[in-house]
């Protein structure tokens, strides 16, 4: 059996067995003047086919600052554009179809998100009293008012300048007015990370993803388990769990001093036990600085993990 008649058998098993899909855009949408047999070799066409470019631009932040930028380049041909007060994100994604586009569009835009909170270009709260007001996602000509995570995710995230040291050279140039070059290093790494192709800058972005979901959920419990998640993923590289070899990972990666590699460990296997409890039985009491910890250990091992990326990462304008 070739792999498109493969296709055609199971389509038509999935059209046999379930209702059509309503949802606007999914290939799995049949019309109603299209018989199943007819529609399931449409459908395993399509899925042979190559996945098509979508244009698309999404809400990443509630407000805009000129010191961000606008062109993020790349083979991706990422922009940012000012639209009312906020910020957009604008590129296009190859998906097979418009929902397809739809997710992945969202994917780019939490990962952006979750990068510049972790290079400290971002706030995010979980606080209902930060919310703003609903925004919509565009792709091509159409549009959806966004829901869910996302929605949960761009409602919280507010620009900052990051905090620079007084001693270093990027708070003389702040000082002296010119907030782009003093910013520079930051939004750098944040195009090297966004716009990278390699297996690594993927890997980054999925944890930059997790990170903004980790820093917005009222739920303690989901918020810990996403953060530890992040650490777990960045750190072990696919090795068996345990919350020695994190600890001791997380020391010697971020660690400063003796005493700071002591409190890191601690920190660790707080968040450890805390993620154990919320796994096993479906909720956890939060202590006062347990969710600020867990974001901020996540936060600073994926800025870290991106300072080290090469710089022969792709950065080509479009």
């Amino acid at each position: 059996m070739t792999v498109k008649a493969k296709l055609q058998q199971l389509v038509l098993q999935y059209l046999r067995g379930a209702q059509d899909d309503e949802a606007n855009g999914s290939m799995f949408a049949r019309p109603p003047d299209l018989s199943a047999e007819a529609f399931a070799i449409e459908i395993a066409s399509r899925l042979e086919a190559a996945p098509r470019a979508w244009k698309f631009r999404i809400p990443v932040l509630r407000d805009s600052e000129e010191w961000l930028g606008t062109d993020v380049g790349g083979r991706r041909r990422l922009a940012l554009r000012k639209e009312g007060t906020g910020t957009m994100l604008v590129s296009d994604v190859e998906a097979h179809t418009l929902l397809g586009a739809r997710i992945r569009a969202e994917q780019l835009g939490l990962a952006w998100i979750g990068c510049a909170f972790s290079l400290d270009l971002v706030d995010l709260y979980f606080d209902d009293s930060q919310r703003f007001s609903p925004a919509s996602v565009v792709i091509e000509s159409a549009e959806w008012d966004l829901t869910g995570e996302y929605l949960d995710v761009v409602d919280r995230s507010v620009l900052r300048l990051p905090q620079i040291s007084r001693s270093d050279l990027d708070a003389h140039v702040l000082k002296g007015g010119d907030q782009v070059r003093a910013v520079s290093r930051h939004t750098g790494l944040l195009r090297l990370v966004m716009c990278g192709e390699s297996q690594e800058c993927s890997h980054l972005q999925s944890a930059a993803r997790l990170v903004a979901m980790a820093a917005t959920t009222i739920d303690f419990g989901k918020s810990i388990s996403l953060a530890f998640s992040v650490v777990e993923g960045l750190l072990l590289d696919g090795q068996e769990s345990s919350v020695q070899r994190i600890s001791e990972a997380v020391a010697h990666g971020l660690g400063r001093s003796v005493g700071n590699r002591r409190e890191l460990r601690k920190a660790v296997k707080s968040m450890y036990e805390s993620r154990s409890v919320f796994v096993h039985t479906g909720s956890v009491q939060e202590r006062s600085t347990n969710r600020q910890d867990a974001i901020g250990l996540a936060a600073a091992v994926l800025s870290r993990e991106i300072g080290l990326l090469p710089l022969t990462v792709d950065r080509s304008p479009a």
